[in-house]
């Protein structure tokens, strides 16, 4: 996991740091996945969703912790999404959570060639791809 760093001077000028392996979170099933969470502060996590919780949901400044980020939703044919907040030194870090099923590929716009012309798809939904059809030119 790629780790990300913030960092913010916090009243009395010392610099603020976050230092959180969590990214993008795709989840295609209900499960756990685990993330690692340091902070120079205090900090709390929260979800603006429900079928997402997250443990612990708060810590200790200097301490790294695990969290564990549960998904308790099935997926359905379109996806879903939420974020995870990270509140810290008076500042809020946001990652999304995407929910869909595995054989989901998410399409926010997106250009098929046909007939010399174009087909445009934008959607918030998910489009199962079956195959890849080859188009000789």
């Amino acid at each position: 996991n790629e780790e990300a760093e913030f960092v913010n001077p916090n009243c009395s000028g010392e610099a603020c740091k976050l230092e959180t392996s969590l990214q993008t979170i795709n989840f295609n099933s209900t499960g756990c996945k685990t993330y690692t969470l340091k902070c120079s502060d205090n900090w709390s996590i929260r979800s603006t969703v429900n079928w997402i919780t997250v443990t612990p949901s708060s810590g200790l400044g200097d301490r790294e912790y695990e969290i564990e980020v549960c998904n308790t939703r099935q997926p359905s044919s379109s996806m879903i999404t939420g974020q995870l907040v990270v509140d810290y030194c008076d500042e809020s870090e946001s990652y999304n959570v995407y929910l869909k099923d595995e054989n989901c590929l998410p399409v926010e716009s997106y250009e098929i060639p046909a007939n010399g012309q174009y087909l445009t798809i934008q959607s918030n939904c998910c489009v199962a791809v079956c195959s890849w059809a080859s188009v000789d030119q």
